[in-house]
């Protein structure tokens, strides 16, 4: 058979490779044999590349009838479904499949793994095995550090020549746990008859290398694409171009490059595995040839050009000081933008990728590593209904099945705490065995019932036990019922000590199947029929396959090893790949075209990443070992930015700041900047500003903005209050939009779900405790005062001492503020009569809308000898500036003498307020402060009746409106309704937000 290629070539950048690869191919065999071009094997370096070449031969072929090569990715030589035209290769690789062990599944490794990991760290401390959740995490990076020992092919063995006493206690500490690799993981996998998906690939490529240098096949091998960086790989390649009828096509050979900076390549230039790929091969740069017969494109030799000199290494860089010009068409259909921020950036990418299928046919594809850009990008092209093939696929995690499941790992490791139960209950997926309406308004009945508050007791016994205490108990204590012995093996499992991690699965997914019923669809079938489902349940399956070899794990830890075990698998929608958008990662777009590139995301960390630290060896461990140098992966990534910059048409686009935080632009960006700028054509570059100008007109609306104005509402007399607490008039002055809100609309906040203890239950604990101790002791108080406050207090603080914060934190101010008051109180008991504590009053106030009643609720009086009251208000937070008393604005005390002067007080008799007494108790130092005011005190009370009168007054007109914040300048004291009022939008400092 004749095959007249040379036998190593390349095709030059700017060409679209895969297209120069069928277009050769039909151009040898399609139009004069084109049963031959049947019998030609491809190889290529991805599963992605292969199935571009394959819409490439039917794109070229006209959709007519072509027999096609056989196409593979070199990964994947040893699949049993992949078969060779040449006999003898085929019957030995058959052969060869069966001897080689099979591949060990990626979650079994992380189950085993960490296993070993618990293993080593029980001989090493003698303690119990540190937390298997834990043990997951560093299973995950142990397994990458061991795909990279055995892709470098290095033996095992060799981590025994690391001589611990050459290196810090540390490393010493490394090596040791590294042994878990070196002796105990090939006995484990060779026990299984298993090996790591490395070394199969390994295996299998030495194999086909072998039986392809012993006996060449007499079909021509194509291996198009790879620049040889596995060293498995390089050598299968020297193995292609030495067949009769072998070709290696390389990517993208510079040529342009002087010899000079040829020679003085580092690992991290883009030609450097090219040029350890062409030592490999024993041939000389000059003579590779070009692969086809097209010719180059003027345009795509200059961009070729100009990235020699961008790229120029080092040890040669000073020859851009003798540059004189590069040829203006080098820039020719390159542009460059820098967007202010990351959300600018990805609008203009989207609007980019718009217009660019506005032409029938037309293809885009944004190259990025960074996955906050191309997340936002997917969303931004949602406005237009467009869908976007993205090669990363969706964290199945994130999925709508896998957001369910996690969801139900969390609420069983937490046995039902009120927040986790909440989140499921209200997942689309969630519904029980009932209609969606009906399911989502019992939850939403639940909620308010029995979850918003303090928590309930623990698990579905206490929130049975708090939903029997409401009214909707009869109603929703069956559904509760339900859920709860629908849930009950899953909990008792996530309860226990010591779980197996299959039984928890199998009870997970069962509860899980149960929960997704509804009244139409069994709960299997809603949960797995579609993509992210079928995908879900096959990695399921394995994962409880996988689990049955995992020792037992601590229940309450199942969350986080779910999450764990989630976290590497991926959807991949076969319904995108037709979409004429993509968003491709830069090892996923090698060799892959589109007629707009758009390179995102130029800034340092993404292009290229930084070359992280080894958490496993250092750079000299690294060196002496062989394993490839950190830096290697900058290189191919370098190669990777080389071959979408020599595209026709390409922007490179980045963002000047990220979530407020100064970007760095990529090196190769900055190096082509200083090119152009040396030889006049920077301002020849299109910038490509308008892009930036019309994103902020997107979604600008352009219709005339009405400026909002506060809120004024101005109810009838008859809906307006007629009664209002002592405590809530300085409110009604400050904000009359909040009475409004509370008092006429009747709106209360909710409490939050599952709330914590905060300053108001302190607040009122205190009190409380005050309160009952003052009651005991209303006259003398005994030799043990202050611990009986301290009894008194525990009782009052009840289970919420319990809380770490309430323990720690609040409980040592209060023993504090007990000292301090049991101190204040035995010196004040002599010039007592008698205290009286939580007492209730009112005052009829006449006012023209009819009566109006004012109430109050006193801390504590006490009846002084000399006959007059002290009106006493205890605060845990700040109090009112004395300023703010005598003008008014702080009226609840003065009001409160008002109603003890006319004999408002219930169990009081009348008599005359002498003093107003408040007292601080925050449990600082001083632990109080008792703070007296006795000047005018009959006077200031009737100040403030009078002004409580006028205000009345005002507001029984209903032409007074209940403005939100008539004050600006003195703030908010209270907050509840400002997103009712819409305060942001239209006060002078506020911000629509």
């Amino acid at each position: 058979m004749a095959f007249l290629r040379p036998h190593i070539a390349t095709v030059p950048l700017g060409q679209a490779f895969i297209d120069a690869v069928a277009l050769g191919l039909i151009n040898d065999f399609a139009d004069s044999q084109p049963e031959v071009l049947a019998d030609v094997t491809v190889l290529l370096p991805t599963r992605r590349a292969t199935r571009t070449l394959k819409e490439a031969f039917l794109r070229f072929s006209k959709r007519e009838a072509l027999l096609l090569p056989r196409i593979c990715a070199i990964g994947d030589v040893g699949d049993a479904e992949f078969g060779f035209h040449d006999s003898d290769t085929e019957d030995y690789l058959i052969n060869d499949i069966h001897s080689v062990p099979c591949t060990i599944s990626p979650t079994r490794r992380k189950l085993l793994l960490a296993q070993l990991i618990q293993r080593w760290w029980h001989a090493r401390t003698g303690d119990t095995p540190n937390a298997f959740d834990q043990a997951l995490h560093v299973a995950g990076g142990l397994a990458t550090f061991l795909d990279q020992f055995q892709t470098a092919r290095l033996p095992f063995s060799s981590l025994d020549t690391l001589v611990p006493e050459d290196y810090a206690a540390h490393w010493r500490e490394t090596v040791d746990f590294l042994r878990i690799i070196s002796k105990q993981w090939p006995t484990l996998l060779a026990e299984r008859d298993l090996v790591d998906q490395a070394m199969r690939r390994n295996l299998m490529i030495e194999n086909l290398t072998r039986q392809w240098k012993d006996s060449p096949p007499k079909t021509p091998i194509v291996a198009a694409g790879s620049t040889g960086s596995l060293p498995a790989t390089a050598d299968l390649l020297v193995v292609v171009a030495n067949l009769p009828l072998g070709c290696v096509l390389l990517p993208g050979l510079d040529r342009n490059l002087d010899d000079k900076s040829w020679e003085a390549l580092e690992e991290t230039h883009p030609q450097y595995a090219l040029k350890r790929l062409l030592s490999q091969l024993e041939v000389e740069r000059c003579a590779v040839a070009n692969w086809g017969d097209a010719e180059e494109q003027p345009s795509a030799i200059k961009r070729s050009l100009l990235l020699s000199e961008l790229m120029r290494p080092k040890a040669t860089s000073a020859a851009w000081h003798k540059l004189d010009s590069i040829d203006p068409s080098a820039v020719q259909g390159l542009r460059t933008i820098t967007c202010p921020d990351l959300g600018t950036e990805s609008t203009v990418i989207a609007m980019m990728m718009r217009e660019a299928i506005e032409t029938a046919g037309r293809t885009a594809a944004l190259v990025t590593g960074d996955r906050e850009l191309a997340r936002r990008v997917k969303v931004e092209l949602r406005r237009w209904q467009l869908t976007v093939d993205d090669s990363a696929g969706l964290a199945l995690a994130d999925t709508r099945v896998g957001v369910f499941l996690r969801l139900i790992a969390s609420m069983a490791s937490t046995q039902a705490a009120p927040i986790p139960l909440l989140a499921m209950l209200k997942h689309p997926l969630c519904n029980g065995g009932m209609a969606h309406e009906i399911f989502r308004d019992y939850v939403g009945k639940f909620e308010r019932s029995s979850l918003r508050g303090p928590r309930p007791p623990p698990g579905f016994r206490g929130l049975l036990e708090t939903l029997s205490l409401t009214s909707e108990s009869e109603k929703l204590g069956p559904w509760l019922q339900s859920i709860a012995s629908a849930s009950e093996h899953l909990l008792a499992l996530t309860s226990s000590s010591s779980a197996p991690l299959a039984d928890i699965l199998k009870s997970h997914i069962l509860f899980a199947e149960w929960l997704a019923t509804d009244t139409n669809c069994s709960g299997a079938v809603r949960l797995w029929a579609e993509e992210d489902g079928e995908t879900t349940n096959a990695f399921l399956r394995e994962l409880i396959v996988a689990a049955r070899e995992a020792a037992p794990v601590r229940g309450r830890e199942y969350e986080v090893i779910f999450g764990e075990l989630l976290a590497d698998a991926v959807v991949r929608s076969t319904c995108t790949r037709q979409s004429r958008l993509h968003i491709w990662g830069p090892l996923e777009s090698r060799l892959q075209q589109a007629e707009l590139i758009i390179v995102g995301g130029l800034n340092e960390g993404i292009w290229p990443r930084h070359a992280d630290a080894d958490a496993w060896l250092s750079r000299p461990m690294r060196q002496s070992l062989g394993v490839p140098a950190t830096e290697q992966t900058v290189g191919l990534s370098a190669h990777d930015f080389s071959q979408l910059f020599c595209a026709p048409n390409v922007v490179l686009i980045r963002s000047a700041k990220n979530a407020g935080t100064e970007t760095v632009p990529s090196r190769w960006l900055v190096r082509l900047e200083a090119v152009l700028h040396r030889v006049g054509l920077a301002q020849r570059i299109d910038c490509s500003t308008h892009w930036i100008a019309l994103s902020a007109l997107l979604d600008k609306n352009c219709s005339p903005q009405k400026q909002i104005k506060p809120p004024s509402p101005r109810p009838p007399l008859a809906a307006r209050p007629r009664r209002m607490s002592v405590s809530r008039i300085e409110q009604w002055i400050q904000n009359p939009y909040d009475i409004f809100a509370r008092d006429i609309l009747h709106l209360r906040p909710l409490d939050p779900i599952d709330a914590a203890p905060d300053a108001i239950d302190y607040g009122n604990a205190i009190h409380a405790a005050l309160d009952r101790f003052v009651r005991k002791y209303p006259s003398k108080l005994p030799r043990q005062a202050l611990d009986d406050l301290l009894t008194i207090g525990k009782d009052c603080f009840g289970a919420a001492i319990a809380n770490p914060n309430v323990r720690t934190f609040w409980w040592p101010r209060f023993e504090r503020i007990a000292d301090w008051f049991i101190t204040l109180e035995r010196n004040r008991r002599f010039d007592l009569i008698e205290s009286f504590t939580e007492r209730t009053g009112q005052l009829e106030i006449n006012a023209p809308g009819g009566t109006f009643t004012l109430t109050a609720k006193a801390d504590r009086i006490d009846r002084h000898v000399n006959g007059g009251l002290y009106i006493i208000d205890y605060k845990t937070g700040v109090l009112p500036s004395k300023t703010k008393i005598l003008s008014g604005e702080a009226p609840q005390l003065p009001l409160e003498a008002a109603i003890a002067n006319s004999g408002g007080f219930e169990d009081l008799n009348s008599g005359l307020s002498r003093a107003l007494v408040y007292v601080r108790l925050d449990g600082g130092d001083p632990a109080g402060e008792w703070r007296v005011i006795e000047k005018n005190v009959p006077a200031l009370a009737e100040q403030a009746l009078s002004g409580v009168a006028a205000l009345v007054g005002a507001f029984d007109n209903e032409s007074t409106p209940y403005h939100a914040v008539p004050a600006p300048d003195r703030g908010l004291q209270y907050g509840n309704y400002q997103h009712l009022a819409r305060v942001l939008e239209w006060s002078s400092g506020g911000e629509d937000k």
